[in-house]
């Protein structure tokens, strides 16, 4: 609402108290920096007031932007922590949104031991992601939209053997990510290309993304088991329907509630 009446002085500063109170650092920012453009000039104390909450808040930005992103070991500059950070904020606070969730940024660590560098998962407290997920935005909203969908279904969801429950939780991984990069790139449901991760198959097979021009998906939620064909990973294992009832068949089964996306949309 204080969105929709920029003007409203009393409302504005409000809704600012209350996005500092949830911790939403970018929602107070916004809404202060309305405020003072509301304020009329002659009112210094006022003035002088809302400058302390914005220097308060942007110091809890700059914390915030400093400290979410950690790696160990080195191998990636200061670009592209940045850059997988505003990933992570962009899913966040996407899916805050359409979900009513008030959650906050998880701390994203940024593994580059060649063990690890074709890993990327949510620990329970931390997204984890090697540095190639800079060249990979669906990748970090897939890791990104794990705490919200464990807020809705508890986290002990989908652990069972039950492989129709595993495939869905497992299924919500690739659709909030197709949902949060369709509003990235502004596409509606008619002319998105429902195709999840690209660049995410030459990731998989070591290529350097800073260099490759190659960018074949990992997901197709118009034609599951169709996105790639490779010769060193063989075929998209992705199905339209569940297939088993074996917890192990959880990866390809999970292709089939994203597959009516389109049709649902």
């Amino acid at each position: 609402m204080a969105r929709q009446i920029p003007g409203w002085l009393e409302l504005n500063y409000f809704a600012a108290s209350v996005a500092e109170s949830a911790n939403d650092w970018y929602a107070a920012r916004d809404f202060y920096r309305q405020v003072k453009l509301d304020i009329p000039r002659v009112d210094a104390g006022l003035v002088a007031g809302v400058d302390r909450r914005l220097s308060d808040v942007d110091a809890k930005i700059r914390d915030l932007e400093e400290l979410q992103v950690t790696t160990a070991g080195g191998g990636i500059d200061d670009s592209g922590r940045r850059t997988i950070g505003q990933y992570v904020r962009t899913a966040v606070n996407y899916l805050n949104g359409i979900l009513g969730q008030h959650l906050s940024e998880p701390p994203i660590e940024i593994k580059v031991d060649s063990n690890e560098a074709l890993a990327s998962y949510w620990d329970g407290a931390h997204i984890v992601v090697p540095p190639a997920v800079q060249y990979l935005p669906d990748i970090a909203y897939r890791e990104a939209s794990w705490q919200h969908i464990y807020k809705i279904v508890g986290s002990g969801f989908g652990l069972g053997k039950e492989s129709p429950a595993t495939a869905i939780l497992y299924s919500y991984v690739d659709v909030l990510p197709m949902l949060i990069q369709q509003h990235e790139q502004h596409k509606t449901e008619r002319d998105s290309e429902w195709l999840l991760a690209r660049g995410a198959v030459e990731w998989l097979k070591g290529e350097d993304l800073a260099k490759t021009k190659d960018r074949t998906p990992l997901r197709s939620f118009k034609e599951p088991g169709s996105a790639y064909k490779d010769p060193v990973l063989g075929k998209d294992r992705q199905v339209v329907a569940f297939i088993s009832r074996d917890s192990a068949a959880r990866p390809c089964s999970s292709g089939a509630p994203p597959s009516g996306a389109p049709e649902l949309s």
